[in-house]
């Protein structure tokens, strides 16, 4: 069995190389949708048919800090207002150009804040989210486990 230990969150979602949440195809059908840009992190994208675009602020993972399992918004640095195409997402993840905007956010501030950009943007349950970094959730009771015994970031 994998030692999952020396990997955070972010590391597991990157290490699946799996389309996000069970998805078995990517489709550019005109809705906002879910994409892996690289790095364990994944953007919310407009949907066009001519090339996803990204607009700023609107790329997201779940991260461990000093015990504390969130989930955080990213920006590229530079800081700027302009959308971005999916592929220059992918490009800058490559080479570490994104950098925390927001950090603690709970799955519902989460999912708000995109759709501040993405109104009609559908978004699998957190369960799904936190199974795709390695987490489980409880429903019931809202708690986060890590039942894999992930790391936190080193940041």
């Amino acid at each position: 069995m994998k030692d999952f230990t020396t990997m955070t969150p972010r590391e597991y979602s990157a290490a699946r190389r799996s389309l996000p949440f069970g998805a078995y195809m990517l489709q550019a059908s005109g809705n906002p949708d879910w994409r892996k840009i690289g790095r364990g992190m994944i953007a919310a994208v407009d949907g066009s048919t001519y090339g996803p675009m990204i607009y700023p602020g609107k790329v997201y993972a779940i991260e461990i800090h000093n015990g504390q399992i969130g989930f955080a918004s990213y920006r590229r640095k530079p800081r700027d207002n302009e959308p971005y195409s999916y592929n220059y997402g992918r490009l800058c993840a490559v080479h570490g150009d994104y950098e925390i905007d927001r950090w603690p956010m709970t799955y519902d501030e989460m999912i708000a804040d995109a759709r501040t950009a993405y109104p009609t943007l559908w978004s699998p349950g957190p369960i799904d989210w936190y199974r795709e970094y390695g987490l489980s959730y409880n429903k019931t009771t809202g708690e986060i486990h890590n039942p894999l015994n992930l790391k936190e970031e080193e940041h």
